[in-house]
């Protein structure tokens, strides 16, 4: 209804809508003195992003950048086209297919049978969140282990509260956010190693990213490893938080 009105009434907002409804803006600027403007029509925010020159999108670089280092979010040009088409085969149609048949349909059964058998639920926090995050963590290639997955559930929540609007908690949530990228860092190299030693052409990211070439040279196993971390908060920050107003409809 919010974004409705303002579609009506001010579709080029002055101001940034989420610190309007007490969400960390990530759009400001460290000093507080950028001026920021929200959009709300499919097409000019559209135009925005499909404007390089015009709109850069480094300013997200300046807060999870810290942490995740130079994210294809905040990447423009050259750049951003360049770290794209490195990451673009592992989401090729097969990959997209596979991970429907063997990941993502299997953890969604698992979900809505658990709150079947009990007859009721919190969809939020048995479906909404759980589900994304399980499927990210297969999809990245991670082993099947129900205690890592909830450590990288953890992580993820972590970068995703390094941005906030209390100025007493920043100082311990950006040090808890660049722990939790740390851990992946620790982590993420023995999978590597074991799918060059494999080299079974698997769907999942790392083993497509072991397999993808940058000016004709392999990736690093540094390289990889920054990947993965990039992908840390994208379930619980980008898909979670959506997933209701589907939900709400439909019922």
């Amino acid at each position: 209804a919010l974004f409705a009105e303002k579609r009506r009434n001010e579709p080029a907002m002055k101001g940034d809508v989420l610190a309007d409804i007490g969400i960390p803006s990530r759009a400001a600027s460290p000093d507080g003195t950028r001026q920021v403007y929200s959009l709300f029509r499919f097409a000019d925010v559209h135009a925005v992003l499909r404007d390089g020159h015009a709109f850069s999108s480094s300013l997200l670089l300046e807060h999870l950048g810290k942490f995740l280092g130079r994210i294809i979010t905040g990447l423009d040009g050259a750049e951003h086209r360049a770290v794209r088409g490195l990451l673009q085969p592992a989401f090729s149609p097969a990959a997209l297919k596979c991970w429907r048949t063997d990941i993502i349909t299997p953890i969604a059964e698992h979900l809505i049978g658990s709150i079947s058998a009990r007859g009721r639920a919190d969809l939020f926090g048995d479906v909404f969140i759980p589900f994304p995050v399980q499927a990210i963590y297969r999809i990245i290639g991670f082993p099947d282990d129900p205690v890592a997955i909830d450590r990288f559930a953890a992580r993820a929540v972590s970068i995703l509260c390094a941005v906030q609007l209390d100025p007493a908690g920043v100082e311990e949530a950006r040090r808890q956010a660049a722990e939790a990228v740390q851990g992946i860092l620790s982590e993420t190299p023995a999978l590597i190693a074991e799918r060059r030693r494999q080299d079974t052409g698997g769907l999942d990211l790392i083993s497509s990213l072991v397999r993808a070439k940058f000016e004709g040279e392999a990736l690093t196993d540094a390289h990889i490893a920054q990947f993965v971390v990039m992908l840390l908060p994208a379930s619980p920050g980008t898909t979670t938080p959506p997933l209701p107003n589907p939900l709400a409809l439909l019922l």
